[in-house]
């Protein structure tokens, strides 16, 4: 319904010039990975259309920046990117690089089960082992955030922000805590992605 409104097309229609010819909304019909994707630049939008809630806290958060100046840390657009899987593993791989060259091999194992008996209450061979006995495939418990990252996506998101606060020098139970309260926000992004997602 939202991609038939003329507000929609009208918005649309200024992505793609200035955007250039850029695919908003892709549709897969049968097999495994069937469904309706929306380009992210279409994301918000859809969003605020689904839930008047959240386009108020858009509106809100804009009219704060413009006060405050543009603060990229302080943006929902932030935040949401933390539910993408390559801003997760590039995350990974930061916070694996930083621990490593803080203590070696043995610093990286212990940020990783940190991290995820922080977000999950399990360590990654537990994670692991319990994927297997679901019978996931071997390709998504490759590691304890893999297999986070195909079964909880808002622990994957928090976990991702962790590692990107972990990296950038912010003590482990301190990145820790600030993921689990950052959850809440993150199961709200996901919701209103998912409806996105189911109504396009």
């Amino acid at each position: 319904m939202f991609l038939f409104l003329s507000t929609s097309h009208r918005y649309i229609d200024a992505l793609k010039a200035k955007s250039g010819n850029l695919t908003l909304v892709q549709t897969r019909q049968g097999g495994v990975n069937a469904g309706t994707w929306i380009n992210e630049k279409l994301i918000l939008k859809l969003a605020q259309w689904l839930d008047i809630d959240f386009e108020i806290w858009c509106d809100e958060r804009i009219a704060e920046l413009i006060k405050k100046g543009n603060d990229a840390d302080n943006t929902i657009a932030t935040l949401g990117s933390h539910t993408l899987r390559p801003v997760q593993v590039h995350n990974a791989k930061g916070a694996n690089a930083f621990s490593f060259n803080r203590g070696g091999k043995e610093n990286c194992i212990e940020w990783n089960v940190k991290v995820a008996v922080g977000l999950t209450g399990q360590t990654p061979t537990q994670l692991k082992e319990s994927a297997k006995a679901k019978g996931v495939p071997s390709k998504n418990r490759t590691s304890g955030k893999e297999v986070i990252r195909h079964q909880f996506p808002d622990k994957a998101a928090g976990i991702s922000i962790a590692d990107y606060l972990h990296l950038n020098g912010v003590s482990d139970q301190e990145a820790i805590n600030l993921a689990n309260h950052s959850l809440p926000v993150i199961n709200k992004l996901l919701e209103i992605k998912n409806r996105a997602v189911k109504s396009a």
